[in-house]
């Protein structure tokens, strides 16, 4: 493991963006075999966060605990090219957490970088419990771009 106890994620994409069809809005995404679920989402995890702490996170497709608020365990993984999304097991774990817990979002609507103004949240805290076990929570708007200065 990395030296580091956290690291904080955006709940948006590239540019600050909350794109439609992926990240928080990925229910919404096209080309999907089957369709998707309202709650299925991912956190991006931009490329500085591998760079500066390669050894923070599992290796991309292992399983690890994940430790919601509320003190519910979840299994969760790092997928997609180059481990640039966290997802739970199942996937609509983290999207119920999020969108109907958190966001306090309709099924169906899209979540908007105006979403998460006035919800006063845009970004996710994982911090390093023991061994391969994490812990989920919701900093203040704006943390993530405050941890970008810190590291940088």
């Amino acid at each position: 493991m990395n030296s580091t106890k956290f690291v904080i994620l955006p709940m948006y994409g590239k540019g600050g963006k909350v794109f439609p069809k992926s990240g928080l809005n990925h229910w919404n995404a096209n080309g999907s075999k089957r369709s998707r679920k309202f709650n299925e989402i991912y956190v991006n995890i931009p490329s500085i966060i591998h760079k500066r702490f390669p050894n923070f996170f599992p290796h991309q497709d292992a399983y690890f605990d994940l430790i919601f608020p509320n003190g519910r365990t979840v299994t969760a993984s790092l997928c997609q090219s180059g481990g640039k999304a966290l997802m739970t097991k199942p996937n609509s774990e983290l999207g119920k957490l999020i969108l109907r817990d958190i966001l306090d979002v309709d099924e169906g609507e899209i979540v908007t970088n105006s979403t998460l103004k006035e919800k006063g949240v845009d970004s996710v805290k994982i911090e390093s419990t023991s061994g391969f076990s994490y812990k989920l929570s919701f900093p203040q708007f704006g943390a993530y771009e405050e941890f970008l200065r810190a590291i940088n």
